[in-house]
């Protein structure tokens, strides 16, 4: 593993938590301000992969059930339309409805801090993390990007063109991806709260991370973590 990548991987780890912990936390900070499971809608965006299972339970333990909206590399395959009906589905006969966004990317980590490989149960070979991402960065090492959609791939090609607008000239590491696809993630969600979500009759909040898989651990990097709340953001 390169100076860079360990450095990246280490910096990961430093300030993560576990995905016990990152789900508690996001009621443990909305309690006070009113969300709670009967009250409140979670939508969450993360990768179809199952390794992401363990994060979904652990919001569904806190908040109930969930309104999934993502796709391959943790970014909103739903779309405007998807996510319009997501806010139908808040839980109504309250002063106002409340929604809880989460979106997270993903990357795991070899026994030795190889960035992209996955150890999962039942396999006994690396099965990589996250494997649309390992995928488009062979693409970027081949120099051979291809950018056209094709209707019987259309999430992944996607997923490259997102990617390909907001990569750094010359970069093909997956900790650069994983980064640039959290980002994407990230403007994906403010845009769309900003465009559907009218604050004067809606409270929510956006917690975005990075889930890291390693071979005896499951960890979680916050990003973003902040509520609008009577049209007043708060961060957390």
């Amino acid at each position: 593993m390169s100076k860079a990548n360990r450095r990246a991987r280490d910096e990961y780890i430093q300030g993560s938590l576990g995905v016990p912990a990152f789900a508690r936390d996001t009621l443990k900070f909305l309690e006070p301000h009113g969300f709670n499971k009967d009250n409140t809608l979670v939508i969450v965006s993360v990768c179809r992969d199952e390794v992401m299972k363990f994060v979904h339970d652990r919001l569904r333990w806190n908040w109930g059930a969930t309104y999934d909206i993502g796709g391959l590399g943790g970014l909103i395959a739903a779309g405007k339309t998807g996510f319009t009906n997501a806010l139908m589905h808040a839980p109504t006969g309250f002063p106002k409805l409340r929604y809880v966004i989460v979106g997270l990317t993903n990357i795991g980590f070899g026994e030795n801090g190889e960035p992209g490989q996955c150890i999962r149960p039942g396999i006994n070979y690396n099965a990589g993390a996250n494997g649309a991402l390992i995928a488009y960065q062979n693409e970027l090492i081949s120099g051979q990007v291809n950018l056209k959609i094709s209707i019987d791939d259309y999430e992944y090609d996607i997923l490259k063109n997102r990617l390909s607008q907001r990569m750094p000239n010359g970069k093909t590491d997956l900790i650069t991806i994983t980064q640039t696809a959290l980002a994407a993630i990230e403007h994906d969600i403010n845009q769309l709260t900003a465009q559907l979500i009218d604050a004067s009759k809606c409270d929510y909040a956006v917690f975005t991370a990075t889930q890291l898989h390693f071979p005896t651990m499951q960890l979680i990097k916050r990003s973003q973590s902040y509520a609008v709340i009577d049209q007043k953001r708060v961060e957390f």
